[in-house]
């Protein structure tokens, strides 16, 4: 796990934690806040992303925000993502493909 604080402040930017996987170095979990707050209407934000592995690749999981309003109190948003399927080895061989047909 990794401490992050942006050197700048900015709605786009998280300040937090990440996790990273030790075999892949790939990024498995994202915790924290935005460095600035995205607007006055905005009490406070908290996200988290989530990463999986899909075959090869680290792909997202899970996005999770709450967002605390100062009239219309907290708002909580989940987008979960699922059924990837890579082409890798369809990819692979397109390319012996075009390389055969060119010779």
């Amino acid at each position: 796990m990794l401490e992050v604080s942006p050197k700048t402040k900015n709605k786009f930017l998280i300040r937090g934690r990440v996790w990273v996987d030790a075999e892949d170095f790939a990024i498995t979990r994202i915790e924290g806040s935005p460095a600035k707050n995205p607007s006055f209407w905005v009490r406070s934000v908290q996200v988290l992303h989530r990463y999986q592995r899909a075959g090869r690749f680290w792909l997202p999981a899970l996005n999770q925000s709450r967002a605390q309003a100062r009239i219309f109190g907290t708002t909580d948003v989940a987008i979960e993502y699922f059924d990837y399927v890579t082409s890798v080895r369809n990819a692979q061989a397109r390319r012996n493909s075009a390389e055969e047909a060119s010779q």
